[in-house]
């Protein structure tokens, strides 16, 4: 082990750095140095303190005896691998979260990180500069910057730059090896910004990484940036920070996760590879020896698997991602190239349209084809204007946007071009009733500019290597944030949000109309029959939860805020000998009848509510219950919740004056 010695010189300033280093020999049987812990800046006389101690073995591996310095959080271990690049550790804690800010376009500043540093943006673009190396830096990506490394940042754009600075420390435990990673350095990812076999190992450089879910980062970082130092006196509060924080760094490490786990890669552990790597300069010969395998046997191998060759499959992944770009970003057509893995702009242009029929400057403006994986998401669309190429609707549904008449226009109905003149006066029933489900043959064929989806759709990996997926965490966005986050994505925010404005001076006018019922404090439960059991919902999501709790104010029992609403769950599932602890004052009963029940026990009450548990409730007996009709109450897109609010208002207008 011995120090090394690091002086950085930028303009008239002179930065020097220490750190403990060691040799060892890696799988190939060649010297490597490995990083064993940043001392940060010391001056001559603790360096010669510490070299001292080295040459006799007394180094004590506690604080070194300098102010200045900046002691490591990690125990040397001797035979720990180097790390990888592209991915990162898995045990920190949390040090400081705070907020950057650059208004205006401007000189970059130099900046050095005490502490292992990740920078992820809010707002705007930044222009980073790692080693002589610039690089554009997108809400798409992150910034890792190890201890003591250093990097020039600033304003990239026109627009003000909002960062969010987050300090971490590493635990130190010998419990983080396991962990860390520890084979196929042969397939770490260098950032394709700088140069392939760079001096040094990627610890002693700040990288950028790409990440997957930009939105959920950033609503992440929207909650660790409320607390403040009054929060470190409020255990509650700590603890949702703690959880906010390591969300937000389980995201990241499994976004950024660039290795694997065995010594030759799998078919599908290479097709994930792929997936991440699209960037980069990938070989078949290269995949196929980290498979174990000759480079023929691996493209028969791969077409056997996915019925095309290996760079036909690569292509597809890389123009979709950059059609996804296109789509999403006003970042040039330049920079998208480069970022999908086209060094050149040109043959990535002629790529682009053969694939898709338009070169990238027509296909940025042209109408887009959509298409959704689920009933919310489709109504949305709808809502917004947007007839989907193909969706999921309620078939009980569409009598209802008929009834409704809701007006659409040739460009809406395909996409968001506004150079269309030909207007459809209305989206009648026909237009909808043969919507056909983006299933995967529909996919490959039609392959439409975007398809939306919540997280857990099945088979949905295998939808997005034949069209760009916009993924959301159902349990992570409310509906107002789902309904935000798909309008930015079809470039309707401004009727989204108008729509919001409608929305809440409605709510506000129905609250005023209803304000001597809510002052009785009566309560109000919601109650969902399916297969003779009872589930007792919340204020999420379905059954009109977030309709009746959160926007008109009634009030809910309060074993139901307890149990369900303030642990966040959607529903509980409740016997019946144990239903009246969750009774109401009024009782909203949504029944789902069983699907192969023929028409005529499928209109007739559930048993549960013949039974005698069930009659002895406050509200049975009072005749306050409320049967709603299912498939209005299912869903909590716009549509559904104003039909929820006439319904209920009907409900409630025998007790106001």
């Amino acid at each position: 082990m011995f120090l090394k010695k690091q002086v950085i010189r930028r303009g008239q300033h002179v930065y020097t750095y220490y750190r403990l280093v060691e040799s060892y020999r890696d799988t190939d049987g060649k010297v490597r140095h490995q990083t064993i812990r940043y001392l940060g800046r010391l001056d001559d006389e603790a360096a010669a303190a510490v070299r001292r101690q080295l040459r006799e073995g007394s180094l004590d591996y506690g604080p070194i005896d300098s102010p200045q310095t900046i002691v490591s959080h990690s125990e040397p271990h001797p035979h720990r691998p180097p790390a990888v690049p592209g991915s990162l550790p898995l045990l920190w804690r949390p040090v400081s979260f705070t907020t950057i800010r650059f208004d205006t376009p401007a000189k970059s500043e130099w900046m050095v990180a005490d502490r292992d540093t990740l920078l992820m943006i809010g707002k705007g673009s930044a222009r980073v500069t790692i080693r002589g190396h610039a690089a554009d830096m997108d809400a798409q990506q992150i910034l890792f910057c190890p201890e003591g490394a250093g990097f020039h940042i600033g304003n990239a754009g026109h627009e003000p730059l909002e960062l969010f600075h987050l300090v971490l420390q590493e635990i130190p435990t010998d419990a983080d090896y396991p962990l860390a990673t520890t084979t196929s350095a042969k397939l770490a990812a260098w950032p394709s910004f700088l140069p392939a076999g760079g001096k040094g190992d990627w610890s002693e450089s700040a990288v950028i990484l790409h990440i997957q879910s930009p939105a959920e980062i950033r609503r992440l970082c929207g909650e660790l940036n409320t607390y403040d130092e009054h929060s470190v006196h409020q255990p509650l509060q700590m603890l949702r920070f703690y959880r906010n924080f390591y969300e937000l760094l389980h995201l990241l490490c499994m976004e950024t996760e660039g290795t694997v786990q065995n010594d030759h890669l799998t078919f599908e552990q290479m097709i994930q590879y792929v997936q991440t790597h699209y960037r980069e300069n990938l070989r078949r010969d290269e995949l196929a020896r980290q498979m174990g395998v000759t480079p023929e046997h691996f493209s028969r191998l791969f077409r056997s698997y996915k019925g095309c060759s290996f760079s036909t499959y690569l292509s597809r992944v890389r123009l979709n991602q950059a059609r996804l770009d296109f789509q999403l970003s006003q970042t040039s057509t330049d920079m998208i190239a480069r970022r999908c893995g086209y060094s050149d702009v040109h043959y990535f242009s002629r790529k682009f349209k053969q694939q898709f029929g338009l070169p990238p400057s027509q296909y940025r403006t042209s109408l887009k084809q959509y298409a959704a994986c689920d009933i919310p998401l489709t109504s949305m669309l709808l809502y917004l204007g947007i007839k989907p190429a193909a969706g999921y609707l309620n078939l009980n549904m569409l009598r209802l946007w008929q009834e409704h008449f809701w007006p659409l226009s040739s460009a809406e109905a395909g996409g968001s071009s506004s150079e269309a003149q030909e207007t459809k006066p209305y989206l009648q029933l026909s237009d909808l009733e043969n919507l056909p489900t983006p299933s995967s043959e529909w996919i490959q064929t039609i392959q439409p500019d975007l398809l939306f989806a919540y997280e857990d759709h099945p088979n949905i990996e295998q939808l997005n290597e034949y069209v760009p997926v916009q993924q959301l965490a159902l349990e992570h966005y409310n509906w107002r944030e789902q309904w935000l986050w798909l309008a930015e994505r079809v470039q309707r925010q401004h009727q989204a949000q108008a729509w919001l404005q409608s929305w809440d001076t409605r709510l506000e006018v129905a609250r005023q109309d209803i304000q001597s019922w809510l002052s009785r404090r009566e309560t109000v439960g919601i109650y969902k029959i399916v297969a003779e059991k009872v589930y007792v919902y919340g204020n999420l999501r379905s059954m009109g939860g977030p309709l009746i709790y959160d926007g008109l104010g009634c009030e809910a029992p309060e074993s139901v805020q307890q149990q369900i609403i303030r642990k966040g769950l959607l529903n509980i599932e409740v016997p019946l000998p144990q239903l009246d602890h969750y009774a109401a004052d009024h009782m909203i009963v949504i029944h789902y009848p069983v699907e192969h029940q023929n028409r005529e026990l499928r209109q007739t009450s559930p048993s549960v509510m013949n039974s005698s548990w069930w009659n002895q409730l406050p509200a049975v007996q009072a005749g306050k219950v409320y049967m709603m009709d299912p498939h209005i109450f299912y869903g909590f897109d716009p549509f559904s919740q104003e039909l929820q609010l006439d319904r209920w208002l009907q409900c409630l207008a025998s007790y106001l004056p």
